[in-house]
C-alpha cells in the first residue's frame, strides 16, 4: 500500500540533514582515523597491557601479514612500512595527548631532539626484512627509553604498527581487539510505491550482507505485484559490505556485461572479472539510483556497474571513492588486523578508489534529491 510522497522526503531529510560531498566524507574519514587512538581509552589500556617484547612481536606479525596479503605488493615491503611507522611516531610526539599519556614530564628540548633523530639517522636506516625492521624498532625504543621519560614503551612500538597500516591506505587498520559480530538487521528497511505517482517505487538498500539478496527479491516481487513501473534505489549512506552480495544484487537488474573487476594477490580476487549472465531472468524495471558522499565500496560497485552499463540514471552527488576490498578481522597474538586485499574497478576499467562514481544529475541538497529522482522516474514512464 502506498504512502504520501512528502512523508518519504521528510524521513530522508531527517536521516541526512546536510549535504556531503565525496571530498568532505574522505576528509572526515581521515581526520577521525588519524589521532583517535590517542584519545581512545580502550586502545590506551591495550598499550599499557603490552610488554615491549609483546609489542615488537605484534609489529613483526603485522609486517608479515601486510607483506603477504596487501593489494599493493610494491608498497608493503619492510622498508616502506618501517618508514610509515617513523612518520606516525613523529606525528604522535607532536600530539600533547599522546605525550601526556606516555611521556609525562619529558622536556620539550629532549623530545624535539629525539624527533630530529627520527627524521635524520633513523630515517636513513633501511630494513631489508621483517626481522631487520623489528630490530630497528627495538633499537629505536632502547634509545627512546634513554632520552624520554617513557611511561609506556609499547605505545611507541604501536605507533609503528598503526603507521604501517595507515600508510598503505585509509582502510587497512590495526585493532586492539577483534570486533563483536554485527547484529542481524534488515538491509532493505524501506520498499514502497510512492503514493500519487503511479508505478514509481522507492527501495532503500542500507548495506550488502548475506541476506540482502533474499530481502531484495521479496521486496521487488511485492512491488511488482502492486504495479511497479520504475524503481528508485536509494544507496545514500550505504557503506558497502560483501562484494559478492553486491555483485549478486547488480545481476538481479543487469542482464549481461561486466559489473566490476578486481586486482589482488589473493586467489579469490586476483585479476577477477565479475559479470552478469542473468539474461531474461534479470528484472527489466527501469532504475533511478540515489548516491551521495557516504555511498561506499560495494555500493559504489553497484552504482558504477549500472551507470557504465547504461542500466540506471544516477542522481545525487559523487560517491566516497572507496575502491577497496578488506579482509575480515584477522586475529593476531595480540589485537587484530584488517587488510585491504583487493582494488576495485568499474566495468570500463576505471578505478573506484579516490574517484568514486559521479551521478548523471548532480543535486547537492539531500532534501531535493528524492524529488529529482521522482521527476526522472516519471520521465521514464512518459517515454
Amino acid at each position: 500500500m502506498g504512502r504520501t510522497f512528502p512523508l518519504i522526503v521528510t524521513l530522508l531529510f531527517v536521516a541526512a540533514p546536510a549535504p556531503l560531498t565525496a571530498a568532505d566524507a574522505r576528509q572526515d574519514f581521515r581526520s577521525a582515523a588519524g589521532s583517535a587512538r590517542h584519545r581512545d581509552p580502550t586502545f590506551q589500556l591495550f598499550a599499557q597491557s603490552l610488554t615491549p617484547a609483546d609489542a615488537l612481536n605484534v609489529y613483526a606479525e603485522v609486517l608479515e601479514k601486510l607483506g603477504q596479503t596487501h593489494a599493493d605488493p610494491r608498497g608493503s615491503g619492510p622498508a616502506v612500512l618501517y618508514a610509515h611507522g617513523l612518520t606516525e611516531l613523529d606525528r604522535a610526539l607532536d600530539d600533547p595527548i599522546f605525550r601526556d599519556a606516555h611521556l609525562p614530564g619529558t622536556p620539550d628540548d629532549r623530545r624535539l631532539a629525539f624527533q630530529r633523530t627520527l627524521r635524520d639517522e633513523w630515517k636513513a636506516r633501511v630494513p631489508g626484512t621483517v626481522r631487520d625492521a623489528r630490530q630497528a624498532v627495538y633499537d629505536l625504543l632502547r634509545d627512546g627509553q634513554a632520552v624520554l621519560n617513557l611511561r609506556t614503551p609499547a605505545a611507541l612500538v604501536l605507533e609503528f604498527v598503526c603507521g604501517a597500516c595507515q600508510g598503505l591506505d585509509d582502510y587497512t587498520q590495526f585493532l586492539a581487539a577483534v570486533p563483536d559480530a554485527v547484529a542481524a538487521l534488515t538491509t532493505v528497511p524501506e520498499a514502497v510505491l510512492i503514493a500519487g505517482h503511479d508505478g514509481v517505487g522507492y527501495l532503500r538498500l542500507s548495506a550488502f550482507r548475506e541476506f540482502t539478496v533474499r530481502e531484495l527479491e521479496d521486496a521487488v516481487t511485492r512491488l511488482r505485484g502492486d504495479g511497479l513501473r520504475v524503481l528508485i534505489v536509494d544507496l545514500r549512506g550505504n557503506p558497502g559490505g560483501l562484494l559478492q552480495v553486491a555483485v549478486a544484487v547488480a545481476q538481479k537488474f543487469q542482464p549481461h556485461g561486466i559489473i566490476a573487476t578486481t586486482q589482488s594477490r589473493t586467489p579469490e580476487f586476483a585479476a577477477r572479472v565479475f559479470s552478469s549472465d542473468s539474461g531474461a531472468t534479470a528484472w527489466d524495471v527501469p532504475l533511478v539510483v540515489l548516491i551521495d558522499g557516504k555511498t561506499m565500496s560495494a555500493a559504489e560497485v553497484v552504482a558504477a556497474a549500472w551507470k557504465e552499463q547504461q542500466r540506471a540514471t544516477l542522481v545525487g552527488v559523487p560517491t566516497f571513492g572507496k575502491g577497496a576490498v578488506q579482509s575480515a578481522p584477522q586475529k593476531l597474538h595480540k589485537g587484530a588486523l584488517i587488510v585491504t586485499i583487493a582494488k576495485l574497478f568499474g566495468p570500463l576499467g576505471k578505478p573506484l578508489d579516490g574517484a568514486g562514481v559521479t551521478p548523471h544529475h548532480v543535486e547537492p541538497d539531500p532534501a531535493r534529491q528524492l524529488d529529482l529522482a521522482v521527476l526522472k522516474a516519471l520521465e521514464m514512464i512518459a517515454r
